[in-house]
């Protein structure tokens, strides 16, 4: 594999990253790309994904982040046949949103959490996040059941597997390592996240005796 020589790339005296957002030869991208609500949606895209990444690192790092992300804000809506007008999302479709509800993954504070989770350390496998909630047959999910997701600094992110047993949980990232790459542990405290290496640290304590 040969890196393609854009200045950018190769050149670049500080670490860079090349953002393809999509091409104006595809009529429909064009369109979009056009548009308000287009660009702001991939302006706001980008600037989360630095933010999300950059969080993420320093929670894998330092096990916390000061690094604050911004709420969702809703995408306007392109009237057809007029690209300068935008119109705010809708709140008066009840019955869209509960169908929508209906095919999205538990949230983990709901009853669906269990009697061991709510009252002590839970070790979970984050896959991946997401500005906006997945439906369960979403193909970021790679056919994956009984994925759960919480929200954090409006961003929603969903894992996988559930125990306070954390070689298990270990043992289940492992398993899907192909399918999720940049999977990692992380660790809940009756339902709220806490310092992964400090819930090891009790895990192991707890073996111990």
């Amino acid at each position: 594999m040969h890196q393609a020589g854009f200045l950018v790339l190769k050149a670049s005296a500080m670490p860079s990253i090349l953002v393809e957002l999509g091409f104006i030869s595809t009529p429909e991208e064009e369109r979009y790309l056009n548009t308000e609500a287009g660009t702001t949606s991939l302006a706001n895209g980008i600037f989360r994904a630095f933010l999300t990444y950059k969080r993420e690192q320093e929670i894998r790092l330092n096990g916390s982040s000061n690094t604050i992300l911004p709420e969702d804000v809703p995408e306007p809506v392109q009237e057809e046949g007029n690209a300068a007008t935008a119109t705010p999302e809708k709140k008066n479709a009840p019955q869209a949103e509960s169908n929508q509800a209906a095919q999205r993954p538990q949230r983990s504070e709901n009853a669906a959490v269990s009697q061991t989770e709510q009252s002590g350390i839970v070790f979970k496998i984050q896959i991946l996040t997401a500005s906006k909630p997945l439906a369960k047959n979403d193909k970021r999910l790679k056919g994956l059941k009984e994925v759960d997701y919480y929200k954090e600094g409006g961003i929603y992110k969903y894992t996988y597997g559930a125990s306070a047993d954390y070689n298990k949980v270990l043992r289940t990232k492992r398993t899907i390592t192909a399918q999720f790459k940049d999977a990692f542990i992380i660790a809940f405290r009756n339902g709220e996240k806490m310092n992964v290496n400090e819930a090891i640290a009790e895990f192991k304590k707890r073996r111990n005796k």
